[in-house]
């Protein structure tokens, strides 16, 4: 069993390098597209990359009507969700591997 926990670690991994790509995308758009949103995001962020978390998971960009923008956010959240699915499986599989499961 040790050598599947390679498959879900190997996209959980994948995700996580791949936000950093997403996040300066989503980045990019609101300061060329809505500066003034980036701007006000910003002043309130503690870490520059939370900016593009708290305007994704809060939707503003449906507000917007921008559907480049929008495309940016819907790519990021379905790169969350493959995320934390393939974390999901991955815990699941370490504790089934782990002695849990056994009787």
């Amino acid at each position: 069993m040790s050598g599947i926990i390679f498959v879900p670690f190997s996209v959980f991994f994948a995700c996580t390098l791949g936000q950093f790509w997403m996040l300066r995308r989503l980045r990019q758009a609101l300061v060329d597209r809505h500066p003034e949103i980036w701007l006000e995001q910003s002043r309130k962020a503690f870490f520059p990359n939370s900016t593009g978390l708290g305007f994704a998971l809060t939707r503003r960009d449906r507000a917007l009507g921008d559907p480049e923008l929008s495309r940016c956010v819907d790519q990021l959240l379905l790169l969350w969700a493959v995320a934390i699915t393939a974390w999901v499986i991955l815990a699941g599989m370490l504790l089934m591997d782990s002695g849990f499961a056994r009787h």
